[in-house]
């Protein structure tokens, strides 16, 4: 059984019979009468009673016209659906993102999206870059505003990255803090402080572990936390020397320590997925895209192995 016998035979009924059905058709009457022959062979039951030169549905017959009628408003309305989409009047846009982002540079694109396009609903999820490249290659996330891998990596399965800006993020210490008051700090002086940073595993966690193997001493990571406002919390108590990113900075009670090396940067990018963008998603791209062109963003320097930010 199939769509089109089901047609034919909602066809057959409403036309009064094969000959006015083959007409609506554009099919001969013959035709017509095999599908539904094939059609009753398929259920095992006859759909059609002949009474003279009129048809009558059987009782098995009625169960496919309905059924008919269901799919054929489920059609009508999934159309409708995807046009909403087409045009942006549905549906619901999947971004991920780190809080960093969302706090101080998703805001305004997130408001321009909401203006234009007041009918599509904006479900928000926070996590690692690995996290969200993982949700996704689920097809759970439309887009991601992530952090690159650092080093030398290898493209993640079915992702394409479009290059946004440079974060840059730097040491912080308590005002009150012995370091806070030297104007230029060594190595020697930096080396016996507990360090406190983000947590292992995450890709900004990956590139001060890159900064501290190239340094000459070795360094305290005293606590390893799942975000920066932890990270300043600690720092505000007087637990250690934080890292966070420039973006947060100034902050009450706190300053930015004058280091041989100024910090750490990592690339932020658009994550989509390489085989099919949501015109949603590819809409919050551009919006994106449009945004730091405002922002006056550290120069993006390709880094080894890196994909392309050309966008499909």
């Amino acid at each position: 059984m199939d769509l089109k016998q089901l047609k034919l035979l909602v066809a057959v009924v409403e036309k009064g019979g094969y000959l006015g059905a083959g007409d609506f058709a554009n099919l001969s009457h013959s035709a017509i009468h095999r599908q539904i022959k094939l059609l009753e062979q398929d259920i095992g039951e006859k759909v059609l009673e002949r009474f003279g030169r009129s048809v009558q549905l059987t009782e098995a017959g009625q169960l496919l016209v309905d059924l008919a009628s269901r799919v054929d408003g489920a059609v009508g309305a999934t159309l409708m659906q995807i046009g909403e989409l087409r045009s942006l009047k549905g549906g619901t846009l999947r971004i991920g993102t780190g809080t960093t982002t969302l706090v101080f540079f998703l805001p305004p694109v997130l408001t321009i999206f909401a203006e234009r396009f007041p009918d599509v609903k904006l479900k928000m999820v926070t996590g690692t870059a690995d996290q969200i490249i993982a949700g996704l290659q689920a097809n759970h996330l439309d887009i991601g505003i992530v952090s690159e891998p650092v080093g030398k990596w290898t493209m993640e399965r079915g992702i394409q990255y479009h290059r946004l800006f440079k974060e840059h993020f730097v040491f912080i210490a308590s005002e009150d803090h012995p370091l806070a008051a030297k104007s230029t700090i060594t190595w020697q002086d930096f080396g016996s402080e507990p360090l406190i940073c983000l947590s292992s595993g995450t890709r900004v966690r990956a590139a001060v572990d890159l900064l501290l193997a190239e340094l000459p001493i070795s360094l305290n990571v005293a606590m390893e936390l799942e975000n920066e406002e932890a990270i300043v919390k600690m720092v505000e108590l007087g637990f250690g020397v934080g890292i966070v990113s420039k973006r947060r900075l100034p902050l009450p009670g706190m300053k930015q320590l004058s280091l041989p090396v100024p910090g750490v940067d990592i690339v932020i990018s658009a994550a989509v997925s390489s085989s099919y963008v949501p015109r949603r998603a590819r809409v919050f791209l551009d919006i994106c895209l449009n945004q730091i062109e405002g922002m006056s963003p550290r120069p993006v320097v390709p880094i080894p192995s890196a994909p392309s930010d050309r966008r499909k």
